[in-house]
């Protein structure tokens, strides 16, 4: 005899599929993971403002000075400045105002003939601008790395490795 009994309900792969999918959304949106990435992000400034002090310390070494101003459309501007015939204003490194992987805006803070201090914040339309701790890096001519926090006061431990 035949049932028309019909049987409703789910088979173990169909449980166990809604549970990795609702498992990976719990783990995205946890607040520990979310951290994680904002620390991960915090590299995109390190990085690119290493890059950048080396850039520097090539156009020291051609111009006789530092560069007051990033520009990446300068063409080789370590070859074109000439020592003593160039304004200060036209002194520019070539070389991008966003950070490598775009979540932080870069600029020379100011610089001269003998230092400069170069620094990035997040951009504003970012999630990295929701960044409290690490808000704005800095690194100066003598390779000194100083972070502040959203009230502009110094952390140490935004430029430690595990940050």
């Amino acid at each position: 005899m035949v049932s028309s009994h019909k049987l409703f309900g789910f088979t173990l792969l169909e449980l166990i599929i809604i549970l990795i999918i609702v498992g990976s959304y719990a783990i995205y949106n946890s607040p520990g993971h979310k951290k994680y990435l904002t620390r991960i992000k915090r590299s995109d400034a390190k990085q690119t403002l290493v890059a950048i002090w080396y850039k520097q310390e090539i156009y020291k070494k051609t111009c006789g000075r530092y560069a007051n101003t990033l520009n990446p459309d300068a063409i080789n501007s370590e070859k074109t400045c000439i020592r003593g015939h160039l304004k200060p204003e036209n002194y520019t490194l070539a070389a991008s105002s966003i950070s490598k992987r775009g979540y932080y805006k870069l600029s020379i803070a100011f610089a001269t003939d003998t230092e400069f201090l170069l620094q990035a914040v997040p951009i504003a339309e970012k999630a990295q601008s929701n960044d409290l701790q690490c808000a704005k890096f800095t690194l100066d001519n003598a390779g000194h790395k100083l972070s502040y926090n959203h009230l502009n006061q110094p952390t140490s431990e935004c430029w430690q490795s595990k940050n």
